[in-house]
């Protein structure tokens, strides 16, 4: 029993010896706390900034149900104008066309 107590004691005392001689010194406390600082910092900044992404998002979502569709009428419009427009134009030409195949001479 005397030799269980006496390895008990020698490593406890080893133990203490080793935490004494291995604790952090204070620069090393210093630094990890200003560390932790700075994330804490960084990750508040980053959850500010997800936040403004996430709401400008929307915003850029509602902006473009609200403008789209009148675009898209407007683009409609000009399509059908554009047809109209060209329907006759493109009558005469394939009628000239015609014309002026028929007044070619007929290859032999």
């Amino acid at each position: 029993m005397k030799s269980f107590i006496g390895g008990f004691i020698t490593g406890a005392a080893i133990a203490a010896t080793w935490a004494i001689t291995h604790r952090p010194s204070a620069e090393e406390v210093a630094a990890a706390d200003r560390a932790a600082d700075n994330l804490e910092r960084d990750a508040t900044h980053l959850t500010r900034a997800m936040s403004s992404v996430q709401q400008r998002t929307s915003a850029l979502q509602q902006a473009i149900r609200d403008t789209v569709p009148e675009a898209e009428a407007g683009i409609n419009d000009a399509i059908t104008r554009f047809k109209f427009q060209t329907e006759p134009r493109i009558a005469k030409l394939t009628a000239s066309l015609e014309t002026i195949t028929d007044a070619l001479p007929e290859n032999e």
